[in-house]
């Protein structure tokens, strides 16, 4: 099974960057390909269409959650909130038309330690970024 990993987020300001650590720990791992997708993961689609994975898994920091669920992204979903230039749900939905396993990983962040200019990641999303990687680990 050919699996890849998209991440999302940006390594500059602190909780953001939490599923960018995830994607350099599962880089390590054998049998995941890892595509960085920082700020415009919609850069990284066409590679990831080319790779032509069985399953994608999309990851990236959630405000409201603790540690890491798989969760259910919908355009008209109340708690929607994206700091990218297209929201995650529309990549989602373009990733499934090449690819029909595709999940997405959200990682439960602090909020007050999203968005400061700060390489430090908080210890809630640390704990987070742990129960991620085992749910990555163990599930696949």
């Amino acid at each position: 099974m050919k699996k890849a990993l998209l991440v999302v987020g940006n390594p500059l300001k602190g909780d953001d960057s939490v599923a960018i650590k995830l994607g350099e720990m599962i880089e390590k791992l054998e049998g995941w390909r890892v595509f960085f997708g920082n700020d415009t993961p919609e850069d990284e689609v066409f590679k990831l269409k080319k790779y032509s994975p069985d399953l994608v898994v999309v990851a990236d920091a959630v405000i409201g959650i603790e540690g890491a669920e798989f969760l259910s992204l919908q355009k008209d979903a109340n708690y929607l909130y994206s700091t990218h230039n297209i929201p995650l749900y529309l990549i989602i939905e373009f990733i499934k038309e090449f690819c029909d396993n595709v999940l997405f990983l959200g990682i439960g962040v602090d909020e007050k330690n999203l968005g400061k200019i700060t390489f430090e990641i908080s210890n809630k999303a640390l704990n987070s970024l742990n129960e991620a990687f085992n749910k990555l680990n163990d599930s696949f």
